[in-house]
């Protein structure tokens, strides 16, 4: 097969953001009832609201936000994507070690900080992983769906990769970092051996 007849190689993105936002997992929908719409005249049980829906909708424009205006551009993917998500919580302070009031404050001749608090021995050891509710698989659900604008479908997503954690420190806020890995469809990017990878 000479050169000039060679499929076009295969264009692939992978979109790296970090979401400032405490997940939220997806909530059961909320139902009403419309008059006479239902058999024999009873009312009618619908779907009415989302609750999650001013969540996804922030969800997704700080994400936005956080792979910049060159990486939308490429936007939706086509085609298999793969979605790799770390949802982060802040620690509440009962794995924090007290701390007196008089070690709160500066130095009174240094003016110094006060150091950070400290984990107790049991958060160090045991709590790294964040084994409580909300579940994983509704954290999940909640962000492909705040994501959908991303990929054309999510049913595209094939391959998921998922963990959530403590955070590490008193100063790590909570959050997701989110991993899309895909065609995009703007096909007149330039491929460097049919593979482009964009981090931000």
């Amino acid at each position: 097969m000479s050169s000039s007849t060679l499929p076009p190689p295969t264009v692939t993105i992978t979109t790296h953001g970090q979401i400032n936002i405490v997940p939220k997992p997806q909530a059961r929908p909320r139902f009403g009832s419309i008059p006479g719409r239902g058999g024999r005249g009873a009312p009618r049980k619908v779907c009415m609201t989302d609750p999650t829906k001013a969540y996804k909708k922030t969800l997704l424009r700080e994400w936005y936000h956080s792979i910049g205006p060159q990486q939308r551009a490429l936007l939706p993917l086509q085609g298999r994507v793969t979605l790799q998500a770390e949802f982060v919580f802040a620690r509440p302070k009962s794995h924090y070690r007290a701390v007196s009031a008089s070690k709160k404050r500066k130095h009174p001749t240094t003016n110094t900080p006060p150091p950070p608090p400290q984990l107790t021995a049991r958060a160090a050891q045991q709590w790294e992983h964040h084994t409580q509710k909300p579940d994983i698989d509704n954290l999940l659900k909640a962000l492909m769906d705040g994501l959908a604008p991303a990929y054309v479908d999510d049913c595209q997503v094939a391959s998921c990769t998922c963990t959530k954690r403590w955070a590490q420190s008193p100063s790590e806020p909570s959050g997701i970092t989110v991993t899309l890995t895909g065609t995009p469809s703007n096909t007149g990017v330039s491929a460097n051996d049919g593979h482009v990878g964009i981090d931000v």
